[in-house]
């Protein structure tokens, strides 16, 4: 069922904390060490930064905070890290996946504890359509997401599944917005944490934490629609992955301290190496294929990232960036979403402070 609701937008004052300071180059690593970034923090009572989205072509980014209702979108110009504009989200609540159709310049949210999904309009910044998914899918809420530029189709990983009930993922058609298929996984296959897609190959992986607290990376046929295999991990939690198309590798990341770095072939779906990373409990990345460097961040209640060189798969830089205030009592915060600016080589990562922060990387 579709319902059209419609939202107008205010202008909100942004704190700025500026900084010029930059990531030292490889060869000068040696241990973790500080960095001040410049920072944007969201407007007071708005908490945790929990999705974005990068619009390359206006050099604008998209990021979600974290509450029950009503969710704000906000608008930042990236190169003056300026808040432009504050969107009112009223369904989903506790927006947790984020994918955007450049060319149709829409943007689709999952929230996590809902089969609810909204749509917003890039060009006028405004919400205008909600798509329920049918409760005979049993899909409780999204975790993780994918997309397609040649299809313009988007994957939504659900958050949870059980030893009867399996854990999904549900294909919508961002041009349309309609739900288009539901791919079912094996039964105890529950949280799918996150998705790696493969366009060309018509590829996607699945990072995905067991009923009986194991990991295995599962791959999906999007030509059939089907699962064809999965590979068992080490680690007992893993939250991120990220993906080399030329090469064809992913590289999983373990969630917890220590933590250690997975190198998977997928053309014979085998693990090839393992390295440690410094930064603990690793819950963002981002790779850059061409100069074949990949960063991970923390949310151990930090803001630590690991700098991986691919091409030698060791990690080269470990540092921690400044990131508060984080709420009292709760140590699982840090970096909790994030995107990459291959062009200037700059990450920006979204940050579970309160309020909700996004920090400007550059590399």
């Amino acid at each position: 069922m579709r319902c059209m609701r419609m939202v107008t937008f205010t202008l909100v004052a942004a704190i700025l904390v500026a900084s010029t300071s930059i990531a030292l180059p490889a060869q000068e690593h040696a241990g973790m060490f500080s960095m001040t970034y410049p920072t944007l923090h969201w407007s007071s009572g708005s908490n945790y930064t929990s999705t974005s989205l990068f619009d390359s072509t206006a050099n604008v980014g998209y990021f979600t905070d974290w509450v029950r209702s009503p969710n704000s979108l906000f608008k930042v110009d990236l190169g003056t890290m300026t808040e432009l504009a504050t969107l009112n989200l009223t369904t989903p609540t506790y927006l947790n996946a984020a994918v955007m159709n450049p060319t149709a310049h829409v943007a689709i949210f999952g929230g996590y504890y809902s089969n609810m999904f909204t749509k917003v309009d890039l060009t006028t910044f405004s919400q205008n359509g909600t798509l329920t998914l049918s409760s005979s899918l049993h899909f409780p809420g999204t975790y993780s997401e994918a997309y397609d530029p040649n299809t313009q189709m988007a994957y939504f990983g659900s958050n949870s599944g059980g030893s009867s009930v399996k854990g999904q993922i549900v294909k919508i058609d961002t041009s349309k917005f309609v739900f288009v298929s539901s791919i079912p996984l094996l039964a105890g296959e529950a949280v799918i944490n996150f998705l790696l897609l493969d366009p060309s190959r018509e590829m996607l992986y699945a990072g995905i934490v067991k009923q009986n607290n194991t990991t295995e990376l599962v791959s999906v046929n999007l030509t059939t629609g089907t699962r064809i295999a999965g590979l068992g991990l080490p680690p007992a939690y893993i939250d991120w992955g990220v993906i080399d198309t030329a090469n064809n590798l992913a590289y999983v990341a373990s969630y917890g301290t220590p933590t250690t770095l997975y190198k998977v072939n997928l053309s014979t779906f085998t693990i090839t190496a393992s390295i440690p990373l410094s930064a603990p409990v690793i819950s963002a990345g981002v790779i850059d294929i061409k100069n074949q460097l990949a960063f991970f961040g923390s949310s151990n209640n930090s803001c630590d990232v690991s700098e991986v060189d691919l091409g030698t798969f060791a990690e080269v830089n470990s540092f921690s960036m400044t990131c508060n205030p984080f709420k009292k009592g709760d140590n699982s915060q840090g970096i909790y979403t994030q995107f990459l600016d291959t062009t200037n080589r700059i990450v920006y990562w979204g940050i579970d402070t309160s309020p909700g922060s996004v920090i400007k990387m550059a590399y």
